[in-house]
């Protein structure tokens, strides 16, 4: 495991804080089975691989980073599919993009294109993985496999129309049959990014309109407004009823995961409000990676972009 890790000249190699001299020894901490171990380790990663640009110490880290993420027996699976995702969503952004995320000289930005090319080319390695953890036991891990496939719709795309249909029919199992709200809300926000390159995907989101779990009828419907011209009028609605119950719509996003209560006490902002002596905040959800603020907020940003769109 993890052969020609110490192959590569890390402290040569630039990272988001310079230098990565210490990337090999955060990457082996990432096996470890404790979270007090890893979760410090993961964050500190995070910060060195991804502030939402590519690093050549990303495109470096990314083959290890897929190799641990498909090994069942690594307890922070669920993480790095996350970091996976929000690594692929940069990727496509910047690739996307004719601008650089700094000025650069010609052969600078010729530079940063082959490193968006190998991170391209890396991230489909990873799609096999992700679509095989949407069948792993824990919760955790299955929502986050969703969000990486989603994250990493374009690149699905590029790898052809059979790699398109296998990753959308494994999110349509997971909307249909999964026994966690928000694996099939995670499954549903996917299908919105699949459904350019892959049209079922709005047939399955829109026969949710009924769905009597509030989850994931919402995330049905940010997933067709996020993905159609005209979206059905239940989606508004539903995003408009979402917004006007607070309290029921962040509950309906809440689990009281023990879990997830031991990585957020692992944390470095978990540790740092418990060094002030003050009740900290609890983490009694399923880290739900689609919204950077909470669903409440991320709702409202979506209802005032579609009416500015009207």
């Amino acid at each position: 495991m993890l052969d020609g890790l110490d192959d590569i000249p890390w402290a040569t190699v630039a990272d988001a804080n310079g230098t990565s001299a210490h990337v090999p020894g955060l990457v082996r901490l990432l096996l470890k089975p404790d979270v007090v171990d890893w979760s410090p380790a993961l964050e500190e990663l995070w910060n060195s691989v991804d502030q939402g640009v590519v690093y050549d110490a990303t495109v470096r880290a990314l083959p290890f980073l897929i190799e641990l993420a498909a090994k069942r027996s690594i307890c922070c699976r669920h993480r790095l599919l996350k970091l996976l995702g929000h690594i692929a969503a940069a990727s496509v952004y910047w690739s996307r993009e004719s601008k650089t995320p700094w000025p650069m000289a010609d052969d600078e930005r010729r530079v940063y294109r082959d490193l968006l090319a190998a991170s391209w080319h890396a991230i489909g390695d990873a799609c096999h993985t992700a679509v095989d953890s949407l069948s792993d036991a824990d919760a955790r891990v299955r929502l986050a496999a969703a969000y990486f496939i989603g994250q990493a719709a374009d690149v699905i795309s590029r790898a052809g129309l059979a790699a398109t249909q296998a990753s959308g029919a494994a999110l349509c199992q997971r909307l249909w049959f999964d026994a966690s709200p928000l694996v099939r809300g995670s499954a549903a926000l996917a299908l919105g990014e699949l459904s350019p390159f892959w049209p079922d995907a709005i047939m399955a989101l829109d026969n949710l309109s009924m769905a009597d779990t509030p989850a994931v009828r919402l995330c049905a419907a940010l997933a067709l407004v996020g993905s159609t011209p005209v979206p059905p009028s239940w989606c508004m609605q539903t995003l408009e009823a979402a917004v006007r119950d607070p309290d029921g719509t962040n509950w309906a996003f809440h689990d009281s995961d023990s879990t997830a209560q031991d990585e957020w006490d692992a944390s470095s902002l978990g540790q740092a409000y418990a060094a002030t002596g003050f009740d900290a905040p609890r983490t009694l959800c399923i880290d739900f990676p689609w919204f950077t603020g909470g669903p409440v907020e991320h709702c409202t940003t979506v209802l005032s972009a579609a009416r500015r769109a009207e």
